[in-house]
């Protein structure tokens, strides 16, 4: 092998994969502030935005609507609905909770789940009805 080559395996490319490290952890850890400075759930760190700021309706099993804030998608497949509020005192009223068990009714009876394989990973995707 070239004496430049061999410098640059043995020099160079280490230096450089230690750098795409740190960058690499840089952004995780940001992101794991950004989770702790928001607050965030477990649940939903590794969960997916589903759907956001979107309105969604049911006439099942009696006719519902109303607009969610975000939905996440879990690694399983579970949709959880998500309503922010921006208010003085952290308080969460019965409303609130009246509201999030509408969205959840909606979201069961407008997604219904199929099973899917994939090699021999069954998958859960939802559909809409």
């Amino acid at each position: 092998m070239k004496p430049v080559l061999w410098i640059f395996v043995l020099i160079i490319a280490p230096f450089v994969i230690a750098k795409v490290d740190q960058w690499r952890k840089r952004g995780i850890g940001d992101t794991w502030a950004w989770w702790k400075s928001e607050n965030m759930p477990y649940e939903l760190r590794s969960a997916t935005l589903f759907l956001s700021e979107q309105d969604i309706s049911t006439t099942q099993p009696v006719p519902m609507h109303g607009r969610v804030d975000q939905v996440y998608q879990t690694k399983n497949g579970v949709l959880i609905p998500l309503d922010t509020k921006l208010r003085q005192v952290n308080h969460i009223y019965e409303s609130d909770i009246i509201q999030l068990s509408v969205y959840r009714v909606i979201l069961s009876h407008k997604y219904t789940y199929r099973k899917l394989k994939n090699q021999s990973i069954p998958l859960s995707t939802p559909y809409a009805t």
